[in-house]
């Protein structure tokens, strides 16, 4: 009698031995139903791709359960000895350790894009989030849609199940027109009252655990193409305007070309347009049948030997990983819409001036720029000619926001202030990265507690959270106590006046009656590379920047904005607060 590890294992194995043959049926079934129905049934033909893939483990695993013997190639015993495992054991550990593998990759992947989502700041511009409210009740979807931007992406994307998240690419917010903000919504909104993501998710562990199967890979694929599809489809009918939507998928496509960065990788741009703007032809059953071919001549092969190979180079295509932008794509797509011939320099970076080809000729959305002229500008934040005397990064379509000498601050910055963008020994004022994250109130409890003689007054200061400690202050008048706080005014009509010298405020204090006075601490940091740290600084008093060339004083604080002035100049910069979990 079979122990209770070889059944299982008998188990596993039997399933996949079927699921060999049920994946090579289920693929050229969709695609079958695929070639039959018209592209303009992109929904339906993605939602019976995914009843396949689904389809697979469940039947797999159904045979395996009703099934009251073992083919005999899966026939065998466990024993100590290494030597006495067969063949097809070692193919239900290949399997074992290519899930394992393939599992992980994706959980790393859906962990990534988690951190994206928690990493990521809120949008909080009104006019953007009436944008999206709107189509997101055109769309009759009940639940709330959040709205972030990243610029650790170059394609919008949405995630989360419980709480979605659309995250539009920082860097193209101000490249793009703000209509397209409605196409690149209403596309996402469709993977929202589609449930994608969670779609998405079962597609990715029935990918990990089918990772060997050609038809598997070609069937996953395919459910991709049709998600994004019906999407576009779904959105240009809700814009009614199929070439406007069409041109805001040029727009962000050819952004993102320009940026080899990480990304939501999706269907071709020009394979988009094409099903959108012309849905009129059919697919082609060449692929599938090379498909099942292959997919059969290898399930033979493992079914003859015993053995399954453990292939880990498909990958993903919603998953975060490098990728190099599409030029020839954009191009193509821009050509199709505009049915022009696209300017095109085919010659290899960094040869040198050739024939009818100057360094200085820079392609950007079908306009050439000569960077040796000021106009037209290659970027609208900087003059061409300081682009080319400061030899910054211009083919990088971030190049604002990029901080290439790591000193904390944006090329644009640097361009405001005249500083040198490429020396990390040359930078703006560091209180420009002053950041103002919270107020903290506490409250200085003082006494007048006696007249020890005509010119002397005795203060009591009792403790609190910040100033630890009872003290007690023997002063004369024009004094000021040892914590610097109050300073000694005069006495009038039996009481005590004093100024508080943070706020420059006069208080009259009663003989032996506790006064209490308000003070603020500002909860503040840099945002800069070292100086994350948080600190606190009390009203009236000064702090200095990292670098200790400047020094700044808080002049007040209020639960909305904090006011810093410089010393010995006339400079005042009012900080809006900010959450602690927000990024600056």
């Amino acid at each position: 009698m079979k122990n209770i590890a070889a059944e299982i294992a008998d188990f596993i194995g039997l399933a996949l031995f079927h699921s060999l043959w049920i994946s090579c049926l289920a693929a050229l079934l969709f695609g079958v139903l695929r070639a039959t129905l018209s592209e303009e049934r992109a929904a339906l033909r993605c939602g019976l791709g995914m009843i396949c893939l689904t389809a697979v483990p469940l039947i797999s695993v159904i045979i395996a359960l009703q099934s009251n013997e073992t083919p005999a190639f899966y026939s065998f015993s466990l024993s100590p000895t290494i030597s006495s495992i067969s063949l097809p054991v070692w193919g239900l550990v290949c399997w074992t350790i290519g899930a394992a593998i393939s599992l992980g990759r994706n959980g790393y992947s859906v962990w990534l894009a988690n951190r994206l989502l928690a990493n990521s700041p809120k949008l909080t511009q009104k006019p953007i989030l009436r944008r999206l409210n709107i189509l997101r009740a055109k769309l009759r979807i009940g639940r709330k849609i959040y709205l972030k931007a990243s610029d650790q992406i170059t394609s919008p994307c949405i995630i989360g199940v419980l709480r979605p998240t659309i995250i539009v690419p920082l860097s193209l917010l101000g490249r793009v027109p703000t209509s397209y903000l409605d196409a690149v919504f209403a596309h996402e909104l469709a993977h929202a009252k589609r449930a994608d993501y969670l779609l998405n998710l079962l597609q990715l562990l029935i990918e990990s655990l089918l990772f060997f199967h050609p038809a598997i890979w070609w069937l996953s694929t395919a459910i991709r193409e049709e998600r994004e599809f019906a999407c576009d489809q779904a959105a240009s009918s809700l814009l009614g305007n199929e070439q406007e939507y069409a041109e805001a998928i040029v727009a962000f496509e050819e952004a993102r070309a320009m940026q080899a960065t990480m990304s939501f990788r999706e269907a071709s741009a020009l394979v988009r347009l094409q099903r959108l703007l012309f849905p009129s032809r059919r697919e082609s059953l060449a692929p599938l049948c090379g498909i099942v071919g292959s997919s059969t001549v290898i399930s033979g092969a493992v079914v003859l030997a015993g053995l399954f190979t453990a292939n880990l180079t498909h990958a993903n295509s919603e998953k975060l990983h490098p990728i190099e932008p599409q030029t020839r794509d954009v191009k193509a797509a821009k050509a199709l819409l505009s049915h022009s011939s696209v300017w095109k320099n085919s010659a290899p970076v960094g040869l040198g001036a050739t024939l009818f080809r100057s360094t200085y000729l820079i392609e950007k959305e079908g306009k050439l720029f000569d960077l040796r002229k000021t106009e037209p500008r290659l970027f609208e934040e900087f003059p061409n000619s300081w682009i080319v005397e400061n030899s910054v990064n211009f083919l990088n379509g971030r190049l604002p926001s990029l901080d290439q000498d790591r000193d904390g601050f944006t090329t644009l910055e640097e361009y405001q202030n005249k500083t040198d963008p490429n020396s990390a020994n040359s930078y703006p004022s560091q209180s420009l990265k002053t950041v103002y994250l919270n107020r903290e109130r506490q409250v200085y409890r003082v006494t007048y507690s006696a007249k020890p003689d005509s010119k002397r007054f005795q203060l009591t200061r009792h403790s609190s959270t910040r100033y630890a400690g009872r003290s007690t202050f023997i002063l004369q008048k024009g004094e000021t106590t040892r914590d610097g706080i109050l300073r000694i005014e005069e006495e009038s009509q039996g009481n005590l006046v004093v100024t508080f010298l943070p706020l420059q405020k006069k208080f009259t204090l009663p003989l032996k009656k506790d006064t209490e006075i308000e003070t603020s601490f500002a909860e503040l940091k840099f945002n800069l590379p070292d100086g994350n740290k948080p600190f606190y600084v009390k009203e009236g008093e000064f702090f200095a920047t990292p670098d200790q060339k400047e020094l700044w004083i808080v002049h007040s604080v209020s639960p909305e904005s904090c006011v810093i002035r410089a010393r010995g100049n006339k400079i005042e910069r009012i900080l809006p607060v900010q959450h602690p979990t927000q990024t600056p």
